[in-house]
Formats: structure tokens, sequence, C-alpha cells
């Protein structure tokens, strides 16, 4: 008489309920992996966005309005050198004038040290996460390791023989049959939350995705503003042959 196959063995109600609830469990699982790799695509996009975006402002538009600010400084400079003094006090004059344009132009370079080196703490933070997360994924990794070692040995003792259905009882089937129920409530519950947060972090990456696409838009409208202002400066730095 042929041996019954394994899933002919499921008689009891439990063991039926708990295939159907396996199954629709399954689904779940592989519709949340499959969006979890959707969302990981998402993030890595606008972070290679972000760090667009970054790039343009900071090395970008940033060194422009820094060279335009520099320049600005030099005609003032020329322009005051330039004056003719008669007296004293008008020499005083222009010397303090010239101070007062030296100590504006140390004064917006000093803050503005503070407020990149604001930024700069920011980003090491940011390397901080960056390293804690690395350190994350290899623990995932190894975990995944120790699970996959952990049913090749199961795999292997099947192989040998171990526990095989001639050996069962109805009470250990019971008790197996239990613990599965038992396991398909908990899978249940961290799939039904899993699907929850995937749809969170859709929507997060979604208003992301929006502010990015936004920020280089302005970045790009900033940087045609400079391109203005340049020709303004350029235009001052002809006018100085006129003046001195």
């Amino acid at each position: 008489m042929p041996a019954k196959k394994a899933k002919d063995n499921y008689e009891t109600d439990i063991a039926i309920n708990a295939l159907r609830d396996m199954f629709d469990i399954y689904d779940t699982v592989s519709e949340n992996k499959l969006a979890v790799c959707q969302a990981r695509a998402t993030i890595d996009e606008n972070r290679q966005m972000i760090l667009s975006n970054y790039t343009a402002a900071f090395m970008g538009n940033r060194q422009l309005t820094n060279d335009h600010t520099e320049e600005i400084f030099e005609i003032r400079r020329a322009l005051l050198s330039g004056v003719e003094v008669t007296t004293e006090v008008e020499a005083e004059y222009v010397d303090a004038k010239m101070l007062r344009a030296s100590l504006s132009h140390l004064e917006h370079r000093s803050r503005l040290n503070s407020s990149v080196l604001e930024v700069n703490d920011d980003l090491v933070q940011v390397n901080e996460m960056l390293i804690d997360i690395n350190r994350k994924i290899m623990e995932i990794n190894k975990g995944i390791m120790d699970f996959n070692n952990g049913e090749i040995k199961t795999n292997q003792s099947l192989l040998a023989g171990a526990k095989s259905p001639q050996k069962s009882t109805h009470s250990e089937n019971r008790k197996l049959q239990k613990e599965n129920a038992e396991k398909l409530t908990e899978l249940k519950k961290l799939s039904s939350k899993n699907s929850s947060r995937i749809k969170k972090m859709r929507e997060r990456s979604e208003r992301n995705a929006a502010q990015s696409i936004k920020n280089k838009t302005s970045i790009r409208n900033r940087r045609k503003a400079l391109e203005a202002v340049g020709e303004k400066i350029g235009k001052n730095r002809a006018a100085i042959r006129n003046v001195i």
C-alpha cells in the first residue's frame, strides 16, 4: 500500500485552518517583501537626489555666492582707494570707511563659518547614523546566515531519517499543531504591523521626493538669479574705470 502524502494526514479542523491561514499570511508576507524592495528603491532614489541637491547647493551655488562676496569687497576697496582726499578729516573718513568695509566682510565670513560649522555637525551626525545603519545591515545579514545554517542542519537531519512520520504520535502532532497555530497568530500580527509600517514609509518617501524636487527647482532658480548678480558685479567693475 503506497504511503500517504503529508497533506493527506491533515484530517483535523485545526490543521486545515492552519494551512489556510498559512497561505493567507504567505501572500501578505510576499506582498510586504515586494513593497519593502520598492520602498528601498524609492529611498535610494531620494537619497541620490538629496545628495545631488547638496552638491549643487553647497559646491555650486554657495561657491558662486562666495565669489560674488569677494568681488563686491574688492570693488568696494578699489572705490575707496581711488577717492581723492585733500584734508586730514577726509582721509580719516576714507580710512574709517575702509576699515568698516573690512570689518563687515570679516563679520560676514565669521558668521558664515558658524553656519557652515552647524551644517558640518549635522553631516557628522548623518555619517554616524549611516555607520549605525551599516552595522544593523551586517547584523541582519548575520541573522540570515544563522537561519540558513539552522535550516541546513534540519534538512540534513531529515535526510538522515530523524523524526520520520512513522515515529510520530497523535499527542505529539496535537502539540505541534498547537505550536503552529500560536506561530500563525504571531505572524499575522507581525505581517499586519509590517504592512502598516510600509504604508507610512511610502507616504514619507513620497513627501521626501516632492520636497527634494521642489528644492532642486529652487536651486536652479537661485543659480539663474546668481547669474544676474554676476552681471551686475561685472557692470560695477567696468564702471570703476570711470570713477578712479
